[in-house]
């Protein structure tokens, strides 16, 4: 029965294993328990951003939109840039614009070490104090 289960849902072990988490997107995720929240391949979703500040009960999260982005740019040496951007609405920080955002950029190597991280956009709600 256990093998009939594995050959329906596919075998996860053995030499194909390490793949998933040597790609770029995956090494780069997981640096940080901050990117535990955007999408664990290239794309985007609802996500609860968590915010830093006083503790609030049942207010300890943002909703937003958080999306994952990979690119291997020509010439870089086998590198990838990856970018995780999170986005939610100004007005629960009592900004006037009402869209703001903050990316998180890695330079991953080709051996899927991360060796920069550059971040631009609004202060980041995990940043709050």
């Amino acid at each position: 029965m256990l093998l009939l289960l594995l050959l329906l849902v596919g075998w996860r072990g053995g030499a194909g294993a390490g793949t998933v988490r040597s790609t770029p997107v995956a090494r780069a995720r997981a640096s940080s328990l901050l990117f535990a929240i955007f999408p664990p391949r290239v794309g985007a979703r609802s996500c609860r951003i968590p915010r830093g500040g006083a503790y609030s009960a049942g207010n300890m999260t943002i909703p937003g939109r958080c999306s994952t982005t990979a690119r291997r740019p020509t010439g870089f040496g086998g590198m990838s840039v990856v970018s995780f951007t999170e986005r939610w609405d100004g007005m629960t920080r009592f900004d006037p614009r009402r869209a703001l955002h903050h990316t998180w950029r890695m330079t991953v190597t080709a051996g899927g070490n991360v060796v920069d991280v550059r971040e631009s956009g609004a202060a980041a709600p995990q940043s709050w104090s």
